[in-house]
């Protein structure tokens, strides 16, 4: 079998699979609601356990190594890596607007690509941003929950953090279709190596970003497990309902974003 085949049946393999699950998942969307603000976590002492190996990949690797990065790497070249890596998650944005029926956001969120690729050094510098071109961030988690698909229990992933059912397998779409490098990578017959230093770099630039925020919450929680969990189910609800944001959810906004964005996005 030739390499092209392989790459297709591949690739043929993964949208059928990510079909699949869409359906199982929405045909539950007429039974099953999750608008309740309960936090559904049938999976709860297995999950706390996962969250251990968490905070001690976190502490003894991804911590330190985020440290050093803004030790021995300038704020200038930080900020452009950071640009570089934000601005390869707008086509996963631009498609999901899209069929969520938001137009709008599909159109900032194709702008900025665009511009920040052809006349912003490759995306390293955020020129679409310095023309006032913004785009909220979407997923296909967030996609499913528009169309009506139950959040199911809470999910504790390994390496990954806080997740449940529905973002779970939107994580894994937006990865496997909507990533950029994977896709270039995959037309090219390539063995993924560019995507995984992609998906590293971002870890750590994010890691970075919120040294401070994480130890904080950590250090002020009595419970920091249910402390992530619920800022994690609250923030899931608000993107179900529309809900205003709780002052607790506010307050941990930068913590919640470090923690509901993992390495698959």
């Amino acid at each position: 079998m030739t390499i092209s085949s392989s790459n297709a049946l591949k690739k043929s393999f993964r949208v059928r699979t990510m079909l699949v699950a869409t359906v199982l998942l929405l045909a539950g969307c007429a039974t099953t609601s999750s608008t309740s603000d309960d936090v559904n976590d049938p999976f709860e002492p297995v999950n706390r356990q996962v969250f251990i190996f968490n905070e001690n990949v976190d502490k003894y690797f991804l911590k330190p190594v985020a440290e050093k990065y803004v030790e021995y790497t300038p704020e200038a070249a930080r900020k452009g890596i950071h640009n570089f890596v934000t601005n390869l998650t707008e086509p996963k944005t631009a498609v999901n607007s899209l069929l969520q029926g938001d137009l709008q956001n599909f159109g900032n969120s194709t702008t900025r690509f665009l511009v920040n690729i052809a006349f912003g050094y490759g995306g390293f510098v955020d020129r679409a941003g310095k023309e006032g071109v913004r785009s909220d961030e979407q997923d296909f988690g967030q996609t499913l929950a528009v169309w009506c698909v139950p959040a199911g229990p809470y999910i504790m992933l390994p390496f990954f953090g806080a997740s449940d059912v529905r973002d779970t397998v939107g994580r894994v779409a937006d990865a496997l279709l909507l990533d950029p490098m994977n896709m270039v990578e995959n037309n090219a017959g390539g063995d993924q190596y560019i995507f995984y230093v992609e998906q590293g770099v971002y870890v750590i630039d994010k890691r970075a970003m919120f040294l401070g925020t994480v130890d904080t919450l950590r250090d002020n929680s009595v419970d920091f497990y249910a402390k992530v969990r619920n800022i994690f189910w609250q923030e899931e609800m608000k993107n179900t309902r529309g809900d205003a944001v709780s002052e607790d959810t506010a307050q941990s906004a930068n913590f919640d974003e470090f923690f509901s964005e993992d390495i698959a996005r």
